[in-house]
């Protein structure tokens, strides 16, 4: 079976891989390493939550297949090549139809839901978020990014927050070439967002431990009436005798 998928996506490979240079995608740069080398390479961590030590890393289609991809090894995946990479296996996915060409829009609502799915993976202790698209250079960096941004974005400039995260991201990860429609896209939701706080759902656990501790400190105060009640009752007692 894993030889089936292998010999599959190979095909795939040799079907959707234009060289570069070959596609009329507008680039921001050039990639700095093969990507049909990085194409078969593991994932790459582009960012840490300095608090969490929750990951974010960038992929490209071969690291979602069955054949990469162990139960177990992502938290969150976020693919946001549907129409390439459409058979994906995993208990929280994340699918985005992007096209990396020089036309793709993003949905403000869409994103602002990513943003808040993979917050809620991200503040929680030790967690992995995979983003791929196809090569795991333009349409999963700028997603990633754009989570980036909105969770961890250090200044009031969209403009600075991008070039430092991509440049990160870069360091990370040198075949990135992301494309000038993206960008201009995510600056956009970036202004439009201006204002607007990021409301993180709560992962399961943390609701359950906040309840345990509130159930915790709420018998403690039952215990506690009861024996200022016994306290009271006794001091009574004692005066009447």
């Amino acid at each position: 079976m894993a030889l089936q998928l292998s010999w599959a996506l190979a095909k795939k490979f040799a079907a959707n891989c234009i060289p570069y240079g070959g596609s009329t995608t507008e680039r921001i740069d050039e990639p700095l390493m093969s990507q049909k080398i990085k194409f078969f390479c593991a994932p790459d961590v582009v960012f840490t939550d300095p608090d969490t030590q929750s990951t974010i890393l960038i992929g490209s289609g071969f690291n979602v297949s069955g054949v990469s991809m162990k139960p177990g090894q992502y938290d969150l995946v976020i693919n946001c090549a549907l129409s390439e990479v459409p058979k994906i296996v995993h208990p929280r996915l994340i699918q985005l139809d992007l096209k990396d060409d020089n036309n793709q829009d993003l949905d403000f609502l869409t994103m602002e839901k990513v943003v808040q799915e993979a917050g809620a993976v991200l503040a929680l202790p030790e967690q992995k978020v995979l983003v791929n698209c196809w090569m795991g250079a333009s349409r999963s960096t700028s997603v990633a990014i754009y989570i980036c941004c909105r969770l961890y974005g250090a200044t009031l400039d969209p403009d600075q927050d991008w070039e430092y995260f991509y440049d990160q991201f870069k360091k990370a990860r040198p075949s990135i070439a992301g494309s000038v429609r993206l960008r201009s896209e995510v600056l956009r939701l970036l202004e439009q967002a201006d204002g607007c706080e990021v409301v993180v759902p709560q992962a399961p656990s943390v609701v359950r431990e906040q309840e345990a501790a509130k159930s915790v400190s709420g018998s403690g105060d039952v215990e506690e009436s009861k024996g200022d009640v016994e306290a009271e009752t006794e001091a009574g007692e004692t005066e009447e005798e």
